[in-house]
């Protein structure tokens, strides 16, 4: 604190302005950064629950059209059954022309266990990639009529989903779930089944391509209900639980939730241990059945608060710099404005102290305005009183010159010298009247010139009475006179006293 008060004011204003810059901008910063954290986080949460509804809709319009795809045809193989126009051949391009029209079905297949005369009916059909032409038969798999789909369909008499599963046709593998719709005979009972299998390699190609990526080292995966992932851009994930690879509490209620269906925004811990937040949207495939489609889009932590901190360097960088400019300007403003002022008037006063304790002569040079503030009041202020003082010094030094020569005009005993200058100094005045009054009175009990006195006085000494002091005025001079003119009388009468003794004395000698 003792530091501070030997600061000049320049330099204090300079550090408070400084100080309050500082708290004020980094005060400012904080609030920036938490509402723009708030902003961030709130803002990744509504990307992940768009991107995770995007894709969780293209899944469920997938199902829909399947479903609706498998309705339709089945509905025509009915009509066929129920007429008894067993044509094979329609049956065949009714299966072919159903994997081209659906980017996402691998295969689909008709199954009636017994027909007629016809017997079991299995036929397949397999993708070739040619959108809007007809399938390629292959060879049927008898393996189809294991699945839980097509077993469903035809127990419960409704369409069915199966549980994911690797399915193996013509020697390839693939990770597909199959769906199945009834075939009715003319009396409305389920007497087989018509259905499709879901590559999911296809079905999530887009969830898995660059173009969905929302943030750095993201990811995107499909798991059912019991949490057996589905789609993911790791293959050997593929058709694990995913509590199995992430042994995690998150992981598990993340599951848990994707078993009720529930969608929402969830923590979560990869199999790294790298820490971020999930938003998963489950659709069903199938209404009306406990099978979900669950889309979940993860997102790093890091790459939520990558962000941040490139918003928080811009802002620590531009919060310096505005610091540093302002400081600066403020320093400046006040070195070559302010404080510059300050140290002129500053000089100013000290040498108008020194002119009023007359350790110099000369005023101080009247202070330069350049600016109609407090400061510019303050210098007119002091050379308004600097001219004053200047004035009154000046004339109070005639009153004391002239008092000075009346002095010595006293001193040669003139009496008649009087103080005329008026001083400014109200004292000075006081003295300036008692001395004149003193002169007064004593012009007025001595006389105008003891000069003249003193001459009369020479004249007494050497019995010379002749003489008396002209113009008398004074009391003293008054009184010379009179004792003077009293002497000569007195010598007078003597004389005449001592003519005519003489004169009786010759009258005596001679009468003797």
């Amino acid at each position: 604190m003792k530091l501070f008060s030997r600061l000049s004011v320049g330099t204090k204003v300079a550090f408070v302005v400084a100080s309050l810059v500082v708290i004020c901008i980094c005060v400012l910063a904080v609030c920036i950064i938490l509402t723009s954290k708030n902003t961030l986080e709130n803002e990744s949460y509504r990307i992940l629950h768009q991107a995770s509804y995007r894709y969780g809709t293209l899944l469920e319009g997938v199902s829909s059209e399947i479903l609706d795809t498998l309705l339709i045809n089945a509905t025509a193989i009915d009509s066929q059954v129920a007429r008894n126009m067993l044509n094979m051949e329609d049956f065949k391009d009714i299966i072919t022309a159903i994997p081209n029209n659906i980017e996402s079905i691998k295969y689909a297949y008709l199954f009636i266990p017994q027909l007629s005369d016809k017997g079991e009916i299995i036929i397949l059909a397999e993708q070739d990639g040619k959108r809007g032409q007809k399938a390629n038969l292959i060879k049927a798999e008898t393996s189809i009529k294991e699945f839980t789909s097509i077993q469903n369909a035809i127990a419960h008499d409704k369409p069915s989903i199966s549980a994911p599963t690797t399915i193996t046709f013509q020697n390839k593998e693939y990770f597909a779930q199959g769906f199945a719709v009834p075939i009715h005979n003319k009396n409305g009972k389920a007497i087989g089944a018509l259905g499709c299998f879901v590559n999911f390699a296809t079905l999530g190609a887009p969830l898995l391509s660059d173009e969905a990526r929302i943030f750095t080292n993201d990811q995107r995966f499909v798991i059912d209900e019991n949490g057996t992932i589905l789609v993911n851009q790791n293959p050997q994930f593929i058709g694990k639980k995913l509590i199995d690879i992430v042994p995690t509490q998150e992981a598990k209620n993340i599951v848990a939730s994707a078993k009720e269906g529930k969608s929402g925004i969830f923590p979560y811990r990869t199999a790294a241990g790298i820490e971020g937040v999930i938003g998963m949207r489950s659709v069903a495939p199938l209404k009306g059945d406990s099978t979900y489609w669950n889309v979940l889009s993860y997102i790093p932590n890091k790459s939520i608060t990558e962000s941040l901190i490139k918003l928080l360097w811009v802002i620590i960088m531009c919060s310096a710099a505005t610091i540093f400019i302002i400081v600066i300007g403020a320093i400046l403003y006040l070195r070559t404005s302010v404080a510059k002022r300050i140290r002129l008037i500053l000089q100013t006063l000290l040498a108008f102290f020194s002119y009023l304790n007359h350790e110099r002569k000369d005023a101080p040079q009247p202070l330069k305005i350049v600016a109609q503030d407090e400061l510019g009041e303050m210098g007119n202020a002091i050379n308004d009183n600097i001219q004053k003082t200047k004035l009154g010094l000046e004339q109070d030094s005639k009153a004391v010159e002239q008092s000075v020569l009346t002095a010595k005009t006293i001193e040669s005993g003139d009496f008649r010298a009087r103080i005329t200058e008026t001083p400014h100094n109200p004292q000075l005045n006081e003295l300036k009247n008692v001395l004149n009054h003193m002169l007064d009175d004593l012009q007025t009990k001595i006389g105008s010139d003891t000069n003249e006195i003193a001459r009369v006085f020479d004249s007494y000494t050497r019995l010379d009475f002749t003489t008396e002091v002209n113009n008398a005025s004074g009391r003293v001079e008054v009184v010379t006179n009179t004792l003077g003119e009293e002497i000569r009388k007195m010598l007078h009468t003597s004389s005449n006293f001592a003519q005519n003794l003489s004169e009786e004395a010759k009258a005596l000698a001679e009468a003797v």
